[in-house]
């Protein structure tokens, strides 16, 4: 190594100690970086595998969901049929007349029940 420059041993020997521990500074450091980014790398893969195996048993369990469905549709289907035989039914067009009024918005409602003071 030719340096232009007069450099006594003893400068020379301190430059090389000293480029040697820059050198190594700096290594530790990328280790250091390099050590973190893996670790958080590795933790954003294993948070992105956990969501995706959870939609994954969304998706999964949507043939499920939609077979249960279908079933409680086709049971309140049955019901109905048991149940509703024209084009009322038979106890919501029975329910105004045993209250003593018509379906007409227009009819006068029964006076509502006497206003009593709560007693302590």
């Amino acid at each position: 190594m030719n340096i232009p420059i007069k450099i006594g041993q003893r400068e020379k020997k301190f430059l090389i100690a000293g480029g040697i521990i820059v050198f190594l500074i700096f290594a530790y450091q990328f280790g250091v970086w390099y050590k973190n980014f893996r670790v958080s790398s590795k933790e954003y893969i294993e948070s992105r595998q956990i969501t995706l195996q959870k939609q994954l048993n969304k998706i999964l369990q949507k043939a499920k969901i939609k077979n249960n469905f279908e079933a409680a549709d086709t049971e309140l289907k049955e019901l109905e049929k048991g149940l509703v035989s024209g084009d009322t039914p038979p106890v919501a067009a029975a329910a105004p007349d045993s209250f003593g009024w018509s379906t007409c918005p227009c009819s006068p409602r029964p006076p509502p029940p006497p206003w009593r003071p709560h007693r302590r």
